[in-house]
């Protein structure tokens, strides 16, 4: 009897400890972040603003700071430095094909390429996470382009 208590009490101690962290076994992988912000375009949808509150959780710290001022410059000034949806790299959209590629981890950081047609025309990122939290976080996004590339922190940086 003596041997049973030990073994049911590590039994219901394994039980608490799986309970417990059942965000672990749900992570997201780092495309499937992305692809969360590219389901409010398909079907004609209105697609979302990077500083909606509802995204906040998706992005680092570091880039969270940057969108905060890019609010607090609208506020005060009426404009910031986005003037452009920077999910599919336009004011306007008609998007189409978006194309979510197979993450590049590397220990604490990914990256995950997407590409889309807007209005028949290709456009290609690359999206750069960084495990913050337990979480895959967005920490910038790079518009490749041969035109007019971008990278989202030195956009709201103001560079």
């Amino acid at each position: 009897m003596r041997r049973f208590v030990p073994i049911v009490a590590q039994v219901f101690l394994c039980i608490a400890i799986l309970a417990a962290a059942p965000s672990a076994f749900a992570q997201q992988e780092p495309d499937a972040v992305v692809g969360e912000i590219y389901t409010s375009y398909e079907d004609n949808g209105l697609g979302v603003s990077p500083t909606d509150p509802a995204l906040r959780d998706r992005f680092s710290a570091r880039l969270q700071a940057l969108l905060a001022e890019e609010d607090d410059r609208i506020d005060r000034d009426g404009i910031g430095n986005l003037d452009f949806d920077v999910f599919v790299d336009a004011q306007d959209f008609d998007i189409t094909g978006i194309e979510i590629g197979t993450p590049e981890i590397s220990g604490d950081k990914a990256e995950v390429a997407v590409g889309l047609l807007n209005f028949g025309q290709p456009r290609k990122f690359r999206y750069l996470l960084v495990m913050e939290d337990g979480a895959w976080r967005i920490d910038d996004i790079v518009a490749v382009s041969d035109d007019m590339p971008w990278t989202l922190s030195v956009l709201l940086a103001g560079n």
